[in-house]
């Protein structure tokens, strides 16, 4: 090669050199750049990930609604403590009988409530009403005759109130409603919709109005049957639509007092002439008497407890009353 070639070679790597360089350069400042947009591709691809996600989770609900219900229900019933297993207000009405301690509420104030001034009418203390409520919530049954029958009566009130879906079902307002309105074949519809009651309901509320019977027909109560009405209509059903009235909710409360035999099969009235300060001379009380006498002379209770049964069974034959024991 000749010097001018030679010279020519030298400087060509010069140039590439610098070329390279210059490329390099370029490149290192553009790497934030690249970063960048990776980065946003990667969230572009997560958030069309979540979306697709999101419609098979929906697409799956809808074809398999029902299945995914019961697992939930399922996990519901499995993350309940046990202080809420045990709870007794607000529970439904399940079963072929109600809780006992409804019954021994009910029991307690046929006995010991009935000629009290304004049951159901007077309320008690609070700071009282929210202790027993707590009590009953933990399993364990209050002694009721160390409380005014007052307080029990509003416990029951209470009760009857937070019933879900009440006692007469507010399902079927829309039906009670037209019931009221017939003025001929009104007790041939009420009693229709009493028998679709299921059994917890109807046996609740049969002894509930043989209470509400009781003390209306006693003078030292100064509650009628339409006070009484008045006092208990709330807590026996409710409009779950709140888009009608409900004024004659009373008077369907009020009827049920007044019909009661007519509308329940079997039905007994619970007439008591109780007077506990007066004993026999076998050491029982009246009302030890007049409970022993209905157990004896009664083949079956509602639920076959000391309490159930007692009540059962005591009606208003001149056998089964209770009389005042003279020494």
């Amino acid at each position: 090669m000749s010097e001018v070639q030679l010279e020519k070679i030298d400087t060509l790597p010069l140039l590439q050199c610098r070329l390279v360089l210059a490329s390099a350069g370029s490149s290192h400042s553009s790497m934030p750049s690249i970063v960048t947009h990776f980065k946003y591709l990667a969230r572009l691809m997560f958030f069309f990930s979540c979306i697709f996600k999101k419609r098979m989770l929906h697409l799956a609900y809808q074809q398999q609604a029902p299945v995914v219900l019961l697992l939930n229900l399922e996990y519901s019933r499995r993350v309940l403590s046990r202080s809420e297993s045990r709870r007794f207000f607000g529970r439904p009405l399940e079963g072929s009988s109600p809780p006992q301690p409804v019954l021994t509420m009910i029991d307690h104030l046929i006995l010991h409530g009935v000629d009290v001034e304004g049951l159901f009418r007077k309320s008690p203390k609070q700071s009282t009403l929210r202790m027993l409520k707590a009590q009953l919530d933990r399993g364990s049954v209050p002694d009721f005759y160390q409380f005014n029958p007052h307080v029990t009566a509003a416990l029951l009130k209470e009760y009857l109130r937070e019933i879900p879906g009440k006692l007469l079902l507010s399902g079927n307002f829309e039906l009670w409603a037209l019931a009221m309105e017939q003025t001929v074949d009104r007790q041939k519809a009420v009693h229709r919709l009493l028998q679709m009651l299921p059994s917890a309901h109807s046996v609740l509320l049969s002894r509930f109005l043989r209470l509400l019977r009781a003390i209306s027909s006693s003078p030292q109560s100064k509650m009628t049957a339409q006070s009484l009405a008045v006092c208990i209509a709330p807590s026996l059903l409710d409009n779950p639509k709140m888009d009608s009235a409900t004024s004659w909710l009373p008077e369907l409360a009020e009827y049920l007092i007044v019909n009661a035999p007519f509308l329940l099969e079997p039905f007994q009235d619970a007439q008591l002439a109780i007077s506990s300060s007066v004993s026999n001379d076998s050491g029982l009380s009246d009302v030890d008497v007049c409970l022993e006498a209905s157990v004896s002379t009664s083949d079956s209770g509602i639920l076959g407890s000391p309490s159930s049964t007692s009540s059962q069974g005591i009606s208003h034959s001149p056998q089964l009353l209770c009389s005042i024991w003279k020494h």
